[in-house]
């Protein structure tokens, strides 16, 4: 078990509605267990050295309203059962890998900031755009 999913056994025992474990030197994948954390309202897994694709199983937090999963090494896509996530208003995935494009839909939901990597990721709902320079608007 990696150190991250041995923090998350223990988490899972309490009534948390957050889970910060940013800036951790956490080297793992994203446990895909983390999505059976249903009442969890934030989540904040940035400036680690997590690696891998964006769970799907996130996308069960249905009481989710903010993401940060900020630099780390991520791969992959921007999940579109993201957009699933009626709560869902802060989403920070900038500084990684990812590529491809976001999903219509996630540009639906009211989301206040969307944070990515615009020279990798099609973003057309971003309100701050990242590259290797920086982030701005």
């Amino acid at each position: 078990m990696t150190n991250l999913g041995r923090l998350l056994d223990k988490f899972a025992l309490t009534r948390h509605n957050r889970l910060t474990v940013a800036d951790n030197k956490l080297f793992s994948t994203i446990p895909p267990e983390l999505g059976q954390l249903t009442l969890l309202e934030s989540l904040d897994l940035g400036a680690n050295q997590l690696t891998g694709k964006i769970p799907l199983e996130l996308a069960q937090m249905e009481s989710l309203a903010g993401i940060s999963l900020y630099s780390n090494y991520l791969t992959g896509t921007i999940p579109r059962e993201f957009s699933e996530l009626s709560s869902l208003e802060l989403i920070y995935v900038d500084g990684n890998f990812l590529s491809g494009s976001t999903s219509n839909n996630l540009c639906l939901l009211d989301v206040r900031e969307l944070w990515a990597d615009c020279d990798r990721v099609d973003c057309p709902c971003c309100t701050t755009c990242c590259t290797a320079q920086g982030c701005g608007t």
